[in-house]
């Protein structure tokens, strides 16, 4: 069961950190909004097109690993993902040991 627990662990791990990649890319939202709506920055019509670009980007949709282009994993699909592999590893486990 230990081998169970480390790999538990790891998934875990591993989930807080895709999980953060949309947090971390979204975080930059805000402030390209506030370069845009400021009048202290000058901006060129193709940088300002490009960072409006940017932004719309960032505003459409969520940003992280997606599974053969189908669904982008979000937290909640990563545990849902990971107890169904929990769930046939104890299955088979149980066959095997028990």
């Amino acid at each position: 069961m230990t081998l169970f627990a480390g790999s538990a662990i790891t998934l875990i791990v591993i989930t807080r950190n895709v999980t953060s990649i949309s947090t971390a890319a979204h975080s930059s939202y805000s402030p390209l909004n506030s370069v845009i709506a400021s009048k202290e920055i000058k901006l060129n019509f193709a940088l300002k097109s490009k960072t409006l670009s940017l932004i719309e980007k960032l505003a459409n949709r969520k940003i992280g690993f997606t599974y053969m282009d189908m669904f982008t994993f979000a937290e909640l699909e990563l545990f849902i993902f990971y107890i169904k592999i929990s769930s046939y590893f104890m299955l088979v486990y149980s066959t095997i040991y028990y």
